[in-house]
């Protein structure tokens, strides 16, 4: 396939057509189905379509005979740091049809896309958590990394499931069994802090208009996206309402999915209000304990800034980081107050990005 039979056009996605979505749908089919398994269709159009923050972009590879080679996104979003508020987009979503992958077109995407964002938009706050694959890409195409330090953190569980069978089987279910009851034994004692009341909700209207920042750089969670990225997303998330003697103090997300054909626990979102940071770990181990059967899932992850206030509180129970998340901003239109943060907290959870 030749390079000068395709053209790359960049849309508001609130202007992609039916057949464009088709087209859309049509690529991302090519892919296995493991590279994304929240990127289907009726995803893409809620994500993109209905962001409370205003306009998304999209940028597409178009062929001749195959009508959609390539697809990225900026999806609209908002940060607060140091108590402003700036608007935010999140690089995503990138397919690119194996044909034209290692030809520079993801390289010719992202300077497109962040073009045609240029002419509407002077100062914004672009991030994304790019794979090894399309990291250096990113870079040339105008991003820089920093250094949010943000890390996987995991508590293994079914420990039988994340190693292989072998002839040493038995005895790993065996030991799997003993250190589970061990983790749950834990869990309950953490877990016993009194005048709790966790309660799982299906509506935002479940939840009081009652907006707090904890971090000099976190994301702007106001109640019109909570609604949006949980509530009317296609996929589901258990969404756990906090109080304390009846005054609510913040919220949970989790979301269950698989991994190696295992079932997988992702604390996904969680917000409380500074004065009960210290209930983070009671709250999640009795979440753990009482709304889950840990015997199901092979372990619990998340996502955590070591600048977050909830760092040494969560490292006690997801004890393990497992690797470094790589965290990059394009440099020409950042905000200043994004980039000199030595002696700033930052938040930044798995749902902050698109990966659950």
């Amino acid at each position: 396939m030749k390079q000068n039979k395709i053209k790359i056009v960049t849309k508001i996605a609130k202007n992609l057509s039916q057949k464009d979505w088709k087209n859309i749908e049509i690529l991302i089919s090519t892919f296995p189905s493991n590279v994304n398994k929240l990127h289907k269709v009726n995803y893409l159009k809620n994500k993109l379509t209905n962001s409370p923050f205003g306009d998304c972009y999209v940028a597409l590879v178009e062929g001749e005979v195959k009508k959609c080679l390539g697809f990225l996104s900026l999806t609209s979003k908002s940060f607060i740091s140091d108590g402003n508020t700036y608007q935010s987009f999140e690089l995503g979503d990138a397919y690119i049809d194996k044909e034209l992958q290692g030809r520079f077109i993801f390289i010719r995407m992202i300077k497109y896309l962040i073009s045609f964002l240029e002419q509407n938009i002077s100062n914004a706050f672009i991030y994304g958590t790019p794979n090894n694959l399309s990291e250096g890409s990113c870079i040339r195409g105008g991003f820089r990394i920093m250094n949010y330090m943000i890390l996987l953190k995991i508590l293994p569980l079914r420990i039988d499931f994340l190693i292989k069978k072998n002839v040493f089987s038995f005895i790993i279910r065996m030991f799997s069994h003993i250190y589970l009851t061990i983790i749950n034994i834990l869990l309950k004692l953490i877990s016993s802090k009194k005048n709790l009341n966790i309660k799982k909700i299906d509506n935002i209207s479940n939840l009081p208009l009652n907006y707090f920042n904890n971090h000099s750089i976190e994301f702007n969670r106001t109640n019109e996206y909570l609604n949006w990225r949980f509530f009317q997303n296609p996929h589901e998330y258990d969404f756990f309402k906090i109080n304390i003697l009846g005054n609510y103090i913040g919220y949970v997300v989790f979301s269950q999915s698989f991994r190696n054909d295992k079932k997988a626990l992702y604390i996904a979102d969680f917000h409380l209000k500074k004065d009960y940071k210290n209930h983070i770990l009671p709250i999640i181990a009795n979440i753990l304990v009482y709304k889950y059967d840990l015997r199901d899932y092979s372990f619990i992850a998340t996502w955590l800034s070591k600048k977050s206030i909830y760092w040494k509180k969560f490292s006690k129970l997801l004890f393990i980081n497992k690797k470094n998340i790589p965290f990059i901003v394009y440099y020409k239109l950042l905000p200043k107050s994004f980039l000199e943060i030595d002696n700033k907290s930052i938040h930044f959870t798995l749902a902050d990005g698109d990966n659950v």
